[in-house]
């Protein structure tokens, strides 16, 4: 099965540190991490309750803080690679953390994973959000179309987003952290 700390190392590089951005849906982030989406849940307000001590940040400045590392990795193991990605169940590396990465860049990524497995194999996987354990059986039997037909739909579906003017050159260059 795929190891979430090498997934973990590429989606890092993307996700950088402070920002806060007026067109981003998130708002103030850390990390990757919206604290409009995660700031008041039981295990995540300590992340921001560390960002807000180390302020003013400036724009992607990271903060040196080993707990707050600690605290941001298990974020993403927790809420990326184990409930959204299934990445634990993903027997290929490479599609292991493309996926992982789409689902911490993306919302509806899941969605949009079925959807182009849907087109490549005429599946009927369901378009809930939702990786399970038929999307698991394309992805382990099939990685390499898996891959190719995810990596288009991916590119289609950002270009389809509101925001895509501001941040679609971004989001290309991480795309092609992850070659074909």
């Amino acid at each position: 099965m795929a190891n979430f700390s090498e997934a973990y190392k590429l989606t890092k590089l993307n996700e950088g540190g402070y920002a806060n951005h007026s067109w981003d849906d998130g708002g103030e982030t850390y990390a990757g991490v919206a604290r409009k989406f995660w700031g008041n849940h039981s295990v995540y307000k300590e992340i921001f309750q560390i960002v807000d001590r180390a302020k003013p940040l400036k724009h992607n400045q990271k903060i040196n803080n080993a707990r707050l590392n600690q605290l941001i990795e298990s974020f993403y193991y927790n809420e990326f690679w184990l409930k959204q990605a299934k990445g634990d169940k993903i027997e290929s590396q490479q599609l292991a953390n493309f996926i992982f990465d789409f689902v911490v860049n993306s919302g509806f990524a899941e969605r949009e994973i079925n959807r182009a497995l849907n087109s490549e194999f005429k599946a009927r996987l369901p378009l809930n959000s939702t990786i399970n354990d038929n999307t698991l059986k394309y992805l382990n039997s099939f990685p390499q179309r898996s891959y190719r037909a995810i990596r288009t739909r991916r590119i289609e579906y950002l270009k389809t987003l509101p925001d895509w003017e501001q941040a679609g050159n971004g989001w290309m260059n991480r795309i092609a952290r992850y070659p074909l």
